[in-house]
């Protein structure tokens, strides 16, 4: 051979052996992880159709599905029954599409059935971003839109960050969310109680970290006498069992001091 193609055949042999090599993998992927098979499955089972009444077309049946940790979300796309859409929630990059093959009279029917609630950013928001109301809202979604492990409610969403970049017009998903520390131990925090007429306030010191929604042990500086109250979305403290019929109790029993009196 002469010497000036000898690295060209040396690279073309390493090449063919590393191919090789990866198809033999492909091969060797254990029976009911491909793509195809999963995504046939799917549908039959939402659609409550037959076992093999469903076929995936156009994909090579030997595409394995791959690992994802938080579980694949399954749904339909394009409002249609026959395209399967799978992704991995935080990773839009592994968004995959099946075309199926159904029975005639699934094919034909109106996407009608399955609607639920969604929550849609409205803006583009950062990684680790805290969400409020203004960064979201509520939408009606048929089953050919929505997909598994999608959150239903703004309220599950307020006060949690994000674990990824979302798009304006994006679905959130409950592996898009990660519940933030909203309160610090040994900081001071706006507790506050209600009372006929109106609130009462003061600032406390938090003695234990707190998301919001959790109950936390709080200290008032000024006398020292411990108090409980819920982590709230704006990161103040409501306080438990201060309510009464007017400010003077709850001065007594706490030692706040009014701010509101409507």
């Amino acid at each position: 051979m002469h010497r000036s193609l000898k690295p060209v055949a040396a690279a073309a042999l390493f090449l063919w052996s590393m191919a090789a090599a990866i198809a033999a993998e492909s091969v060797n992927v254990s029976a009911g992880s491909g793509l195809a098979e999963a995504a046939e499955s799917f549908a039959e089972e939402v659609l409550a159709l037959p076992s093999g009444s469903v076929r995936a077309q156009s994909i090579d049946r030997k595409l394995q599905l791959g690992d994802c940790p938080t579980g694949w979300a399954w749904g339909f796309a394009f409002g249609s029954r026959q395209t399967v859409q799978v992704v991995c929630p935080g990773d839009p990059r592994s968004r995959r599409l099946v075309a199926l093959a159904l029975p005639e009279a699934t094919a034909s029917e109106p996407e009608s059935r399955n609607v639920g609630t969604v929550v849609v950013v409205v803006r583009d928001l950062p990684f680790g971003h805290r969400l409020g109301a203004a960064d979201l809202r509520e939408e009606t979604s048929s089953a050919g839109a929505r997909l598994t492990g999608t959150i239903s409610s703004m309220d599950s969403a307020l006060g949690q960050t994000l674990t990824r970049t979302v798009r304006n017009g994006e679905t959130l998903a409950r592996a898009d969310l990660r519940t933030a520390i909203s309160v610090k131990r040994n900081t001071m925090v706006m507790g506050w109680s209600e009372f006929t007429g109106g609130t009462v306030s003061a600032k406390l010191m938090a003695l234990e970290n707190g998301r919001v929604g959790q109950w936390i042990e709080l200290e008032n500086p000024q006398s020292g006498r411990k108090l409980r109250g819920e982590v709230q979305i704006d990161g103040s403290i409501r306080l438990s069992g201060l309510k009464s019929s007017g400010p003077t109790s709850a001065l007594n029993t706490v030692k706040l001091s009014p701010t509101t009196a409507d």
